[in-house]
């Protein structure tokens, strides 16, 4: 193949999952790289800052398996479909991301509290392919996590259940967050001015009688003459509702970073997961 390369000497590389087809990532590549991707089978690039060679996973060791390497008509960009290990090549944003929105997971510990998003490219755990829906598997703090998303058969309705299985040799007590920026209005709205949407709404904490704190949500903002209104809980036990302002001292004792702001948070009750035997 007679590729067009830049006068750096370099040409763009589009990287993309042979499986599930999504690009995962774009880097720079020589002809030298390009000719050491081939031989070893794996991805190498170069680095246009570090003026050197790298290959995907030599840190991490999420490598990328090439499967097959195309080129565009005018043969000036690469498109490389891989199999890759691990964790996602690069940032992406998408409908579940680094927003305040997320599920998080606090371990309380002798030295204090700890904390990590689930979701997000930030998140502890890692995007699996699942027939039944959205599914994500990973560790921390000595816990196995398993965490689906349920969508109801019928209903309006979805769920997240989250499966914890504990790792360590002394019991642990978590609690599961739930963080939401609720923007009741239709997609385009949404996506166009999200902060603007989320502004205008009542929120009314309820208890009910067996699944405790729930959270009541309805739009002020008229969408086609209607209200539109959402219920948050949990299946179990929810046990506490707060803004952002009464979750100031919960935000201290935990070592999370980034700002919240228009956040509200449904925390659910605190559980002790049996050690392994």
């Amino acid at each position: 193949m007679n590729l067009k390369f830049d006068p750096n000497g370099l040409i763009p590389a589009i990287v993309q999952d042979a499986a599930s087809k999504r690009v995962l990532m774009m880097a720079w590549m020589n002809e030298q790289s390009i000719r050491m991707t081939i031989e070893k089978g794996m991805m190498c690039y170069w680095s246009r800052s570090r003026k050197k060679f790298w290959q995907k996973g030599e840190t991490s060791g999420h490598i990328q398996r090439v499967r097959e390497i195309l080129y565009d008509c005018d043969q000036d960009t690469l498109l490389i479909k891989v199999d890759q290990t691990g964790l996602p090549a690069a940032p992406i944003g998408n409908e579940v991301e680094d927003g305040p929105a997320n599920l998080w997971l606090r371990c309380h510990a002798a030295g204090g509290v700890v904390a990590a998003p689930l979701l997000g490219t930030r998140g502890v755990l890692v995007p699996q392919a699942g027939s039944s829906g959205y599914e994500a598997r990973g560790t921390w703090q000595g816990l196995e996590l398993r965490l689906h998303l349920r969508l109801a058969a019928t209903e309006a309705a979805w769920c997240w259940h989250l499966q914890v299985e504990n790792l360590a040799q002394q019991a642990q007590t978590i609690d599961l967050v739930h963080v939401q920026d609720i923007g009741l209005a239709s997609y385009g709205a949404i996506r166009l001015n999200e902060h603007y949407v989320s502004h205008y709404l009542d929120l009314s904490p309820l208890d009910h009688p067996r699944h405790g704190c729930v959270l009541a949500a309805r739009q002020n903002l008229a969408v086609d003459g209607r209200h539109p209104w959402t219920v948050i809980g949990s299946l179990r036990h929810g046990t506490a509702f707060a803004t952002e302002k009464e979750m100031a001292e919960l935000l201290t004792q935990v070592t999370v970073s980034g700002q919240h702001s228009g956040v509200d948070f449904l925390l659910f009750e605190p559980k002790s997961p049996t050690p392994r035997a």
